[in-house]
């Protein structure tokens, strides 16, 4: 397997959770103040050098459940005794289990339940992060007697997970990002957020982790930290030394693992980035593209919608024609998967050929209205998948497309000087395959996706 593609946890990590607040406008750095805090407040409690990475890591990518249809849009809860308040906790915990189960059965390794690299688990990818963001809204006084709350019983019941002590560290950090006024100097209000902290002390939040807090944040540094804009390069230095460079492995399942965040928010989307990933990968096979070159493909494949976690909901899902100021929004998310991942080093051809998605040979596309010469091949194979892969899939505004039609479309366009059509010739003659492979990766991302849901409503259902 070749080991070409570089790419740090840290890097990784920061560009997902930047992405995740661009999911929810109105928050800002809302994932990477939270994880401030609670590192911060680990570091106070002297925890575990590898349980406070794991909490840092958690903390970053707590609210990716946010991106679901039934949760995204929504303000953040903070009230451990509402409604739902938990259902994206488990769907974070979910994907993430299932997510690596599928990958290890992908690559014929023994799909031991997040068995993962040395590297990973020394960065904090650990099964200990999925169960801290499982339980980040449960309030201490709940642990004490389980039998009480339906939800607690019932999510410990399925999984067979404690609720781990980090778990109170980011819902105390959570809930003091919602106390700070971003419109207010932050250390004319940093002694009234402490004050309120206090009340939590033995019944939402353990007293231990109330005290760490009052601690750490009598200093200003904490504070004048927290809202400053080197927070996210504060964040990478907090990960352990060294920084290892991941195996393409590695950086394989974390890909897929954002991917799956992206597209499970929607029924409609629950295949897409796969499907992308997939039928571009059999392209660049049969461009002669070298193993390390398939598996950037892949990779660029999963990530090529990640700046659609800008765009609305409504507007991802409208069943009409978007309008002249929908389509203005809606193109903006090359841009933003752009922006995202080029904040990753090492990923600069996975980058281009993933946020070039939609730029067209004569100049048409966007965003940046590139020309023939100026788009790799690697992007007019992703041009190429993406189209094909909505004109396959079932979309509000229409039916799924059959090979004839399919062909017509690609065929016309690539006449027209906008797709490639050595890369359309290309597609169209290995076909069956590539449509073969497709339907076996929807069919897989579908039931993953009903079962995901399913398991989350069975678990949260009412009990009499």
């Amino acid at each position: 397997m070749p080991v070409g593609i570089r790419a740090t946890l840290p890097d990784l990590i920061l560009a997902f959770s930047n992405s995740l607040d661009f999911a929810v406008p109105g928050y800002p750095n809302h994932h990477k103040m939270v994880a401030y805090l609670s590192f911060k407040i680990a570091e106070e409690m002297e925890l575990p050098q590898e349980e406070k990475i794991s909490l840092l890591t958690a903390s970053l990518i707590h609210d990716a459940g946010l991106l679901s249809k039934e949760e995204r849009g929504k303000p953040p809860l903070t009230d451990p005794r509402a409604p739902g308040i938990h259902r994206h906790g488990l769907f974070v915990y979910l994907l993430l289990k299932d997510g690596i189960l599928n990958f290890f059965s992908q690559i014929e390794v023994d799909p031991h339940l997040l068995v993962l690299s040395e590297e990973l688990r020394r960065q904090g990818f650990t099964s200990q992060m999925a169960s801290i963001i499982l339980y980040h809204h449960i309030s201490w006084k709940d642990t004490k007697n389980p039998a009480e709350n339906y939800i607690l019983r019932s999510i410990m019941k399925f999984t067979a997970e404690e609720v781990p002590f980090s778990s109170f560290i980011l819902h105390l950090s959570d809930m003091v990002y919602f106390l700070v006024d971003h419109n207010r100097f932050i250390l004319h209000q940093s002694e009234e957020i402490r004050s309120k902290v206090k009340e939590l002390a033995g019944k939402i939040i353990p007293t231990e982790v109330v005290e760490a807090f009052l601690k750490v944040s009598s200093r200003e540094n904490i504070w004048l930290e927290l809202m400053s804009p080197r927070l996210g390069l504060i964040l990478r230095n907090s990960f352990p030394l060294p920084v290892d460079v991941f195996e393409t492995r590695d950086v394989l399942l974390l890909s897929q693992l954002m991917c799956d965040f992206l597209d499970f928010k929607s029924f409609f989307t629950a295949n897409h980035s796969r499907g992308v990933s997939e039928t571009a990968e059999v392209l660049g096979k049969s461009f002669d593209f070298s193993e390390e070159e398939l598996f950037m493909i892949k990779i660029a494949g999963y990530l090529h919608d990640l700046g659609k976690l800008a765009i609305p909901i409504e507007i991802l899902e409208k069943q009409d024609k978007l309008n002249e100021h929908e389509f203005q929004l809606m193109k903006a998310h090359a841009f933003y998967t752009y922006e995202v991942l080029s904040d990753i080093k090492g990923f600069e051809t996975i980058r281009d050929w993933a946020a070039l998605h939609h730029e067209r040979l004569d100049g048409s596309g966007y965003p940046f209205h590139l020309k023939d010469k100026d788009i790799p091949l690697g992007a007019r194979i992703m041009a190429v998948a993406d189209v094909f892969s909505a004109l396959r899939e079932k979309r509000p505004y229409r039916k799924v497309l059959e090979k004839n039609a399919i062909a017509e479309i690609l065929q016309k366009q690539g006449e027209e000087g906008k797709l490639d059509k050595k890369v359309v010739s290309k597609l169209i003659s290995q076909y069956e395959e590539i449509d073969s492979r497709f339907l076996d990766v929807q069919f897989t991302s579908f039931y993953r996706y009903q079962n995901l849901w399913s398991n989350i409503i069975n678990i949260l259902a009412p009990r009499a």
